[in-house]
């Protein structure tokens, strides 16, 4: 099949001639589906733009497969750019308005936003501001704002869940989490997607509607297995799976339980009484577990805060326990505090290897570091949204077990 006309690099419109595609039930399209529309939001654009080419790849490979097939007509299938294009207009006081620049009429429209992202910046009053969480979020409300109910699915792409470490309340405490999930749902959100989040319990606060918790697990053993082939990483006699602390011990158990090896935590006792910018402090710090001694430790993580709690969690493993190697998989590798610490961990030693993702921003210095590899997840969300849109199951990409073990299994075939 030759190439897709360059007409279709244009944003759809109802007025644009059809393509074909495949569906193997026979059922039309557009009954209760729309054409795909991305909005990316400022900081976004770079991942966006990944997402596109692999929707357009995906796309069209299933037509080069399904050619000979029956076709059904389906409007908007296939075309080399699925962006909407939007705007954050902002006033020199700081106020800001969205502009949709593009039809989002009868689209399956889906908003991205990185609510962790601080390279993007307005100006306000002379002065030029980061974006922060808060705004980022307003962000997505003034798109769906903008879009005045024309589109026929909204969908909000937040890998990072806003404000999704204040999940619960202790004593007099706001329950941001769960007031945001209500918010967007409560402006026409079906739909949120998101990756490895702090506490998946939260999704109860919308329990008719819910949230997609995706897992990354899969791609970061992938990354990790690729890199060092000829190392056995399901031998509990070479490697042991620790959760940096209590909170971590669920998304650590299910690596240790799929890799085959021993689980391993480190126990806070907290002092209540002496704070630190709200924070509670740390009055000990133990390891529960077995032997680690002349293992490669395989820390498992949700995030990188300010890289204190990866760096004396490394030392104490090398230092105390005398652990060979420290490599974590984090999800959202952020680096409040800068990463001079954690560079100097690694020269000193007690850091080998850090893989993340790409589903927050980096910047420049942590693309280069010696010690960081990325995981793009650029190809499973394109893939995701594409099932999506068709309300195909994505139980394949929500439970990783098989393709994890199947991984494995040949991993150690390759060794033997």
């Amino acid at each position: 099949m030759s190439d897709i006309p360059m007409r279709y690099s244009q944003p759809y419109t109802y007025q644009d001639e059809a393509y074909y595609a495949y569906r193997p039930d026979g059922a039309n399209f557009m009954e209760t589906n729309g054409p795909i529309g991305l909005i990316a939001l400022p900081g976004t654009e770079e991942f966006v733009n990944r997402i596109n080419q692999e929707l357009y790849t995906i796309r069209f490979n299933s037509l080069q497969r399904y050619a000979a097939g029956p076709m059904k007509v389906e409007p908007g299938f296939i075309r080399h750019n699925y962006v909407i294009n939007a705007s954050i207009n902002r006033f020199s006081s700081g106020e800001a308005k969205a502009t949709l620049h593009d039809t989002v009429r009868g689209h399956d429209v889906y908003i991205f936003c990185d609510v962790t992202n601080r390279f993007v910046s307005y100006p306000m009053f002379g002065m030029d501001i980061p974006y922060s969480p808060d705004d980022h979020f307003q962000n997505i409300k003034r798109i769906i704002l903008a879009s005045s109910g024309k589109s026929r699915n909204i969908s909000v792409v937040m890998p990072f869940l806003y404000e999704g470490r204040q999940d619960y309340s202790s004593s007099r405490e706001s329950m941001d989490a769960a007031n945001m999930l209500k918010e967007l749902n409560r402006m026409g959100v079906k739909n949120i997607i998101t990756f490895d989040p702090h506490d998946a319990r939260v999704e109860n606060a919308i329990p008719l509607y819910g949230i997609e918790n995706i897992p990354t697990s899969y791609s970061l053993l992938k990354a990790l297995l690729s890199d060092f082939p000829d190392e056995p990483f399901s031998d509990p006699n070479y490697a042991m799976i620790i959760s940096p602390d209590e909170n971590g011990l669920k998304r650590a158990t299910y690596y240790a339980s799929m890799l085959g090896l021993q689980l391993g935590t480190f126990y806070r006792e907290r002092d209540y009484v002496h704070s630190d910018e709200g924070y509670t402090m740390s009055a000990n710090y133990k390891f529960l577990g077995e032997d680690i001694e002349g293992k490669v430790a395989i820390l498992i993580d949700d995030m990188i805060n300010s890289g204190d709690t990866l760096i004396s969690t490394a030392k104490r493993l090398k230092d105390a326990h005398g652990a060979s190697r420290v490599i974590m998989l984090v999800t959202y590798p952020i680096f409040t505090s800068g990463m001079d610490d954690v560079h100097k961990a690694y020269q000193d030693g007690y850091i080998d290897k850090i893989y993340g993702t790409n589903l927050s921003a980096h910047s420049p210095e942590l693309q280069e570091a010696p010690w960081y590899r990325d995981v793009d997840m650029s190809v499973m969300t394109a893939e995701l949204i594409d099932a999506l849109n068709h309300q195909a199951s994505i139980s394949g990409i929500l439970d990783q077990s098989a393709q994890i073990a199947d991984m494995i299994k040949r991993n150690a075939d390759q060794m033997k």
